[in-house]
């Protein structure tokens, strides 16, 4: 027994260094294998970063031969550039030479040309000295003219203003123009109403107006005095009237209320300066139309001239003022029923100055046509 102990004894301390053996191999074969293993991850990241490397060197190849075919087709098309412009420099090349032969001809002709030229210097010479002699007379002439052409201009204004206000002869306030009549915008406090039949407020204004005659038919102007405060006024311009002799100048007026204000009317030259009063009528006129005349002296006819309507209120409702049927006729105001109110005017008359000086300028202009043609002439 103590021999087969013995003998088993050795045999596993034999197996146990054996075994002990085995596991240090398998160890340093696990360590190989760990080492092997972080190689080979190693050298897959380094295939795969070459592959990288690769696909990227592919690209460039890539974008290289598409540069290539770019720059190929760039070569190409400046080839054909170049042989245009070769041809162009051939066209030139032969365009030069036959300038050159042209020029060989006008340097020969250069000085026949000098003579030419030194024979024309010479008339311009004496040109130029007739043109500054009739440049100084044109000068003056021009002067003449622009003054004269500004006179007829406002003679011809002033023509076209007179046909203008005898065509406006009279006026019932039938049409939405009002026969031009135009509203004071910064002076008054309020407007002058176009209306027909009868205004809002019983008690006073007209029932209708002074054309028709009858209810609702025709129109007139009218100031309206309800929401009005004392002294508000409105203030209306007639166009202009113009004439060469005296003017009968006429309207129709409605002052019906128990507080009517006052209607004055003014005349008003074309240059603004002078206003003067030229009829007045204040308080209840009584329910009907009446009719006003004014003689207007041939001064004022003659500088052109507006009538100016100005209605003034006392505050209360029962005061409508009307106005219609504006008329203007030649010559002094005649009738049996009404007597007419002479205007007076301090208008200076500058017409027949302007006449004179219309006659003046058709002298001239027949002087100048007549040294035109004696120009032209010579």
């Amino acid at each position: 027994e103590g021999g087969l102990l013995s003998s088993l004894h050795n045999h596993f301390t034999n197996l146990r260094n054996e075994i002990e053996a085995k596991a240090n191999k398998v160890t340093d074969m696990e360590i190989r294998l760990n080492d092997t293993t972080v190689a080979l991850q190693q050298a897959h990241d380094e295939l795969f970063k070459n592959s990288q490397k690769v696909i990227a060197a592919e690209n460039q190849v890539r974008e290289m031969v598409q540069e290539r075919y770019v720059l190929k087709n760039q070569i190409k098309f400046k080839s054909e550039q170049l042989a245009q412009a070769m041809e162009k420099v051939n066209y030139t090349d032969a365009r030069v030479l036959q300038l050159e032969n042209q020029l060989y001809v006008l340097v020969r002709s250069e000085s026949n040309l000098k003579e030419e030229l030194g024979l024309y210097q010479w008339k311009l010479n004496n040109s130029l000295k007739a043109f500054k002699n009739l440049q100084g007379n044109h000068t003056k002439l021009e002067r003449t003219l622009n003054k004269t052409q500004t006179e007829l201009e406002r003679a011809n204004l002033d023509l076209m203003e007179c046909i203008t206000a005898k065509t406006q002869s009279f006026c019932g306030f039938e049409n939405d123009d009002m026969c031009g009549f135009t509203q004071e915008t910064e002076k008054d406090q309020f407007d002058w109403t176009r209306s027909k039949g009868e205004t809002p407020s019983s008690n006073t204004g007209p029932s209708g107006d002074h054309t028709c005659r009858a209810k609702g038919a025709g129109h007139f102007l009218y100031v309206e005095a309800s929401g009005r405060g004392n002294n508000e006024r409105a203030v209306m311009y007639s166009p202009f009237y113009q004439s060469l002799d005296q003017l009968c100048l006429g309207f129709y007026y409605h002052m019906y209320g128990r507080q009517i204000g006052t209607l004055n009317v003014y005349t008003k030259t074309r240059s603004g300066d002078v206003i003067e009063a030229a009829w007045r009528a204040y308080g209840n006129q009584g329910n009907v139309w009446i009719q006003a005349l004014l003689d207007i002296p041939k001064k004022l006819a003659r500088a052109g001239f507006q009538l100016v309507f100005e209605a003034t209120m006392t505050g209360s409702y029962l005061g409508d003022i009307a106005i219609d049927d504006i008329s203007v006729s030649d010559g002094r105001c005649g009738s049996d029923s009404v007597i007419p109110v002479s205007v007076h005017s301090n208008v200076t008359l500058e017409r027949s100055a302007q006449l004179r000086r219309l006659q003046k300028f058709k002298k001239f202009r027949k002087m100048l046509r007549r040294r035109r043609n004696d120009n032209s002439d010579s």
